[in-house]
C-alpha cells in the first residue's frame, strides 16, 4: 500500500471504521438512491399519465359541449329559418289576396270605363 492508504486505513482504524465498512455504506447508499430515483420515476410517469388523463377527459368533455351548444345553435337557426318562411309565405298570401279583392273590386269599373271610351271611339267614327 502506498503511504497515504495507510494513513487513510490508520485513521478510519482510528474512528472506528474499516474500509470495507465504508464501501459497504456506500454501496447500501448507492442501492438506496437507486430505488428512491425507480420510485421517483415510476410517480412522475404515473403523474405525468394521470394529468394527461386527467386532460384529455377534460378536452372530451368540453369538445362534447360545444357539440351540443353548436346543435342547439343550429336547431335555433333552422326554426328561426322555417318562422321566417312561414312568416313570408303568409305575407305573400295576403298580398295575393289583397290584389284579387282589390282587383275585383276595381274590375267592373274599369271593364265599364273601357267599353265607354270603345264606345265613344265607336261612335265617333260614324259620326265622319
Amino acid at each position: 500500500m502506498k503511504q497515504t492508504e495507510k494513513a487513510a486505513g490508520r485513521e478510519m482504524d482510528g474512528m472506528g471504521l474499516n474500509l470495507a465498512d465504508v464501501l459497504g455504506a456506500l454501496l447500501n447508499a448507492e442501492d438506496e438512491a437507486a430505488v428512491i430515483r425507480s420510485k421517483a420515476e415510476l410517480e412522475a410517469k404515473n403523474l405525468v399519465r394521470s394529468v394527461s388523463d386527467q386532460f384529455t377527459q377534460d378536452q372530451e368533455v368540453r369538445l362534447k359541449a360545444a357539440r351540443t351548444e353548436v346543435k342547439e345553435q343550429l336547431e335555433s337557426a333552422r326554426a328561426a329559418s322555417e318562422r321566417e318562411a312561414e312568416h313570408i309565405l303568409e305575407l305573400g298570401a295576403r298580398d295575393r289576396e289583397s290584389m284579387k279583392e282589390h282587383f275585383g273590386t276595381r274590375m267592373p269599373s274599369i271593364v265599364k270605363k273601357i267599353a265607354e271610351e270603345f264606345a265613344l271611339q265607336y261612335a265617333s267614327r260614324g259620326e265622319h
